[in-house]
C-alpha cells in the first residue's frame, strides 16, 4: 500500500433522490480526488467501503477528518480504519468549515441529481 498525496481526506454523506438512497464521499483535502458511493443508508460499512476505494485508486492518508456520525464511532468502522492504519480526526461539533470539501462536494452532487430527477419529471 503506497501513501497518497494526500495525508488528510475528509468524508462526510447525506441522502439523495429525495431520501431515497444515501450518498458517501471521500476527498483528498489536497489533490480534490474524490471517491463517492451510493448506497440504501448510512452505516460504517458502507463509509469503510468508500475510504477503501479510494485508498485502492489513491493511496492511504495519514488520517481521516469527520463529523459526529454515529457510523463514524462505530466500532466495526474505527477497527477497519486502526486496519487500514488511518488516523481519525474528528472535526469539532456544527462546525462545517473543517471539513469544508467534503461538504461542497457533496452538495453540489446532491444538486445535480435533483435536478436530473426533477427534469426526468417534466419530460415524462
Amino acid at each position: 500500500m503506497f501513501l497518497t498525496k494526500d495525508p488528510i481526506i475528509e468524508i462526510d454523506g447525506g441522502f439523495i433522490d429525495h431520501g431515497e438512497r444515501f450518498l458517501t464521499v471521500v476527498m483528498g483535502v489536497a489533490t480534490r480526488r474524490v471517491v463517492s458511493l451510493i448506497s440504501e443508508r448510512p452505516s460504517a460499512e458502507s463509509s469503510l467501503r468508500a475510504i477503501r476505494r479510494f485508498v485502492a485508486d489513491y493511496g492511504k492518508p495519514i488520517a481521516l477528518r469527520h463529523d459526529h456520525a454515529k457510523e463514524y464511532a462505530d466500532p466495526i468502522f474505527r477497527d477497519g480504519l486502526s486496519e487500514l492504519g488511518i488516523g481519525l480526526v474528528a472535526a469539532p461539533p456544527f462546525s462545517g468549515s473543517e471539513k469544508s470539501s467534503a461538504e461542497r462536494v457533496l452538495g453540489m452532487v446532491s444538486r445535480e441529481r435533483l435536478e436530473e430527477t426533477e427534469r426526468r419529471s417534466r419530460q415524462s
